[in-house]
């Protein structure tokens, strides 16, 4: 096990949840129960188990809900601040109004995603390539949402499609990013998507970072949901 005394992890809690309703009805995604405990819980004890103790949660809709549990954090033992979206801001809109608050290199996680992996190893490698954005990747082996990610010889993501793909196995962006705090300069003020209007253009200094092992789960459907609040026993979640 790796400890990281200064791992930033900043942890997009904003969506409406559409996917998700009525469960999300009246509460946020990544507040939705697994075995009493919000989703969100799981996550920050993870990365916690990893030596995270600096949180940000960029929240929005129903956000009293995330604020009034999780407080400072205090009671995890970490610390935790938060970003306020008062209207969506996109995935891209919530990384940028955190500017003031990210450290050098930080992790961006998104709040209805879990993936074990190494992220010791997955910051070491940001910082030996100098990377603006390295996106962990995972192989799937069938037909998804979104579109493939493909890498040259020496990691740099060379396409990143956001749009729906036919192709039956490929990389997939897995929702654990490392960021250089440089990358916000190319972000915009105000509602934007981080996968459309940053990922798809940027031309260099992005790399990819492929996990082949460890769970990976989008709960983001009832069926994902469904799937995960049967399975998250069989993961060590609490590191």
């Amino acid at each position: 096990m790796y400890y990281i005394s200064t791992m930033q992890i900043l942890i997009l809690c904003g969506g409406l949840g559409t996917r998700l309703r009525p469960l999300t009805n009246d509460i946020p995604k990544p507040m939705v129960p697994i075995d009493g405990k919000p989703f969100l819980e799981y996550l920050i004890e993870y990365y916690k188990g990893q030596g995270a103790n600096d949180f940000i949660l960029a929240v929005g809709y129903l956000r009293e809900q995330i604020i009034d549990y999780f407080g400072d954090g205090s009671a995890w033992g970490v610390t935790i601040k938060y970003t306020i979206e008062e209207n969506p801001l996109g995935t891209g809109g919530a990384i940028k109004l955190a500017e003031d608050l990210v450290a050098d290199n930080f992790v961006v996680v998104n709040g209805d995603t879990f993936l074990e992996l190494d992220l010791k190893g997955l910051m070491d490698f940001h910082k030996e390539k100098q990377a603006l954005c390295t996106m962990s990747l995972k192989l799937i082996k069938r037909n998804q949402n979104s579109g493939f990610v493909e890498m040259n010889e020496d990691s740099e993501i060379t396409t990143f499609a956001s749009i729906e793909t036919q192709e039956e196995a490929g990389l997939i962006n897995a929702g654990v990013c490392v960021m250089s705090k440089g990358i916000l300069d190319l972000m915009p003020e105000g509602e934007f998507s981080l996968e459309y209007e940053i990922f798809e253009k940027l031309k260099k200094d992005f790399y990819g970072w492929e996990v082949q092992d460890g769970y990976f789960i989008d709960i983001g459907t009832f069926d994902t949901y469904n799937q995960f609040v049967e399975e998250f026993h069989k993961i060590n979640l609490c590191q």
